[in-house]
């Protein structure tokens, strides 16, 4: 859902970002609404290893978010322009489209009731549970989702994780600032180590959506991000990692199985910790496609489906669930289900769509705004012998 600004290209990452949003969009569609149940314990073993990844597209998201965006901040938190090139360019990545969705939901509703295009179905799913208009505004919703146990009504509830991502868009850039880069590598570690009690508090005392959604209980997956940056501009930690190549792997192994193993139900792992393990596999992923240990895994990224994917994976993140649900509520009166083959061929349509309308958003409205931010330059070269990677989403 990010990018970053100079430099080198790692197309591998556009692959990567475009995995997440299929594992999104996947969970959504299919596995989260399939009324499906294995019959045989080998079908079951697949289906729970498959559940891991196309549950956790928001942690591989932040996992990337942090490794680029921390990255920038890295490189240029010295330049004097710095928190003005940073914001305004991402406000043009962020809210011209977050705000045309927020539009969409003040404006559309009324107007499709009024025309008879909505029925009461849209008032049990895409409009349920609605939240307050300022809090997607100023992207709070994930704390008032938090405190009310709800995500909301399905047009906006996507936009969850993007408030998280703008809060630590606000908050990195004045840690580096008024701490320095070696002081906010210090918070970054004490962010991975706090978070995982915090998320275990909010669990316990507030609700799974605090402890789900509390920038302070997530901020650990997308400092792992961060943690990843700082390592792959330090030439001695990048060699000690590549040392220990097979030591990460097992760690990387051991935090996937984990998970596999207590969706499975062979081991209860508690749910604050499979997050932890989600955000370490996912730092050992990220790890192996920068240095491009692998290149099966580097060619498989690169091939233009999932790089396509990555290109127009913000608009597709966002406006997915409204598609889908527009479908079935316009089609069948209700919220989308996979309880026959026609609602199957309409689940399947509306991927078509939703790639159609986000490669129209990313040419006509997305890509002719972020080339203008691109316009906008960092006064100052970076410091000698720092790896930058440049994404453009």
């Amino acid at each position: 859902m990010n990018s970053n600004d100079s430099g080198g290209r790692v197309v591998a990452l556009d692959g990567i970002r475009g995995l997440a949003c299929l594992f999104v969009v996947v969970h959504h569609y299919f596995t989260g609404v399939a009324n499906y149940t294995p019959e045989s314990e080998v079908t079951r073993f697949i289906w729970e290893i498959l559940a891991v990844f196309f549950l956790s597209g928001v942690d591989l998201f932040y996992v990337l978010s942090g490794f680029l965006v921390g990255g920038i901040i890295i490189d240029y938190h010295k330049s004097p322009n710095f928190l003005k090139v940073f914001f305004i360019r991402r406000a043009c990545r962020i809210l011209p489209l977050y705000y045309a969705l927020v539009l969409s939901y003040v404006i559309l509703p009324p107007l499709l009731f009024r025309w008879g295009a909505l029925g009461a179905w849209a008032d049990t799913w895409l409009l349920e549970r609605p939240l307050p208009l300022w809090s997607y505004l100023t992207f709070m919703q994930s704390y008032v989702m938090g405190l009310e146990g709800t995500s909301g009504a399905k047009w906006l509830a996507i936009t969850w994780s993007v408030s998280v991502e703008e809060q630590f868009y606000l908050l990195m850039p004045l840690v580096f600032l008024l701490l320095g880069a070696y002081r906010a590598a210090i918070v970054t570690l004490t962010g991975i180590l706090l978070a995982p009690a915090v998320r275990y508090y909010l669990f316990e005392n507030v609700s799974f959506y605090a402890g789900y959604m509390f920038f302070p209980g997530r901020m650990d997956t997308i400092f792992w991000g961060v943690l990843l940056a700082f390592l792959m501009r330090s030439e001695k930690y990048r060699l000690i990692a590549n040392r220990y190549a097979l030591s990460l792997f097992i760690v990387g192994g051991l935090a996937f199985v984990s998970v596999a193993v207590s969706n499975l139900g062979t081991v209860q792992i508690p749910v604050f910790v499979r997050f932890t393990a989600l955000a370490i596999f996912y730092f050992v992923v990220m790890w192996v496609v920068v240095e491009q240990r692998f290149t099966w895994l580097d060619a498989a990224l690169r091939t233009r489906f999932l790089t396509f994917t990555g290109m127009i994976s913000y608009a597709a993140y966002m406006v997915h669930q409204l598609v889908n649900g527009l479908m079935h509520g316009l089609l069948f009166g209700s919220k989308p289900q996979l309880s026959s083959l026609e609602r199957f061929m309409a689940t399947g349509f509306s991927i078509v769509l939703v790639y159609a309308f986000c490669y129209l958003s990313y040419r006509y409205f997305e890509g002719p705004i972020l080339r203008a931010g691109k316009r906008v330059q960092y006064a100052g070269p970076i410091r000698s012998g720092e790896m930058v990677v440049q994404k453009v989403a």
